[in-house]
């Protein structure tokens, strides 16, 4: 495993510019989901934890959403019976 640089540069409210040792990239969020202008795609889970994707497809990140989306709703749900 090795060192990583990367500095980004906010262009807006929801974007950036990125430059690392590869390059310069650009990639923007909508909600949850960040899109980077090299193909990759990210989600953020919540506390923390986020996965992130090189692939081409989003089946693959539509299913882990839905699936986070039910853990969250299963454990608000549990945590409000408790009061």
């Amino acid at each position: 495993m090795g060192f990583r640089y990367q500095k980004r540069i906010r262009t807006g409210k929801n974007s950036w510019i990125n430059l690392s040792k590869s390059g310069v990239s650009g990639s923007a969020r909508v909600g949850p989901f960040t899109f980077n202008s090299r193909g990759r795609k990210s989600i953020r889970l919540g506390n923390g934890l986020s996965y992130r994707t090189n692939g081409s497809g989003c089946a693959g990140m539509i299913a882990l959403w839905s699936l986070a989306t039910t853990m969250v709703a299963a454990i608000t749900s549990v945590s409000m019976r408790r009061r």
